[in-house]
Parts: structure tokens; sequence; C-alpha cells
């Protein structure tokens, strides 16, 4: 019997590529969606914060472990930006197309030495447990 996991999250595409690895580990990830709960507010200034409070949020409303996460690319270029903005940085419904195309714009008369994405994934078994796996991937303009 596979162990359920709430993924607080409404976005399929993360629900598709996490399903997938974590299947072979014996789980069965949920999206929140399938319990009616709504979204978890934002409210903090890191990706760390933001993730945990997804995560606790999921918890709390399904009384099941839940994961989440919360990433975003910080451009040294542009003082960190997008950051946790990064999903609506062109707008309040803003796509991953217009996203992109607002970021090369503002890049076209940058000299890009290095980017970042960070991508904080939290595990709560409960509201008051959590684990946290942080992969920050760090790159240059030759890589």
């Amino acid at each position: 019997m596979k162990k359920k996991v709430v993924l607080a999250t409404n976005n399929s595409k993360k629900l598709n590529e996490l399903q997938a690895i974590m299947q072979e580990f014996g789980f069965e990830l949920i999206p929140q969606s399938h319990f009616n709960i709504g979204t978890a507010e934002e409210p903090f200034d890191t990706f760390i914060e933001n993730a945990l409070a997804k995560a606790r949020f999921a918890s709390e409303k399904t009384n099941l472990p839940a994961i989440a996460d919360d990433s975003g690319i910080c451009v040294d270029a542009l003082n960190g930006a997008p950051g946790i903005f990064s999903a609506r940085f062109s707008g309040e419904n803003a796509t991953d197309e217009a996203n992109n195309i607002k970021l090369l714009n503002l890049l076209k008369t940058k000299k890009i030495e290095k980017h970042i994405i960070t991508a904080p994934l939290f595990s709560s078994k409960s509201p008051k447990t959590r684990n946290l796996l942080f992969v920050r991937v760090n790159g240059t303009e030759k890589s």
C-alpha cells in the first residue's frame, strides 16, 4: 500500500515530475486541489519560509504529511530579481513565456556573470514537524 502525501501545489507539471520520483519510493502524491482547501499565503521574503508555509498549510488542512516547494531564479545583474516573484514577474496572471520575455529584455544590456536557481523542498509529517531538502544551482555565462 502506498503512503499518501499531499503535494502543496496546484501546478500539474510539478505533480507529474514529483509523482514519477515518489512512486519509486512507495508514495502516492495527491495534489492539494483534490481536497478543495485552497492555497496557502506566501507572505515571506524567502523561498524557505514560503515553502514551509505551504507544507504546513496543506498538512494542517488534510491531516496528511505534505511536501511543498518554492523556487525561482535569482540574477545577480538584477540584484537578485526576480527571486521570490519569479512566477509573477511580468504580472499577477503571468505565464512562463511572458516572464521569460521580461527577464530576457531586462538582461539585454547587462553583463551576466552568474545566476542562481533556488528550490527548497519541505516535507511536513504534521504541522509541527518539518524536513528540508535545499537545491541551489549556480551557473555562469559559460555553463
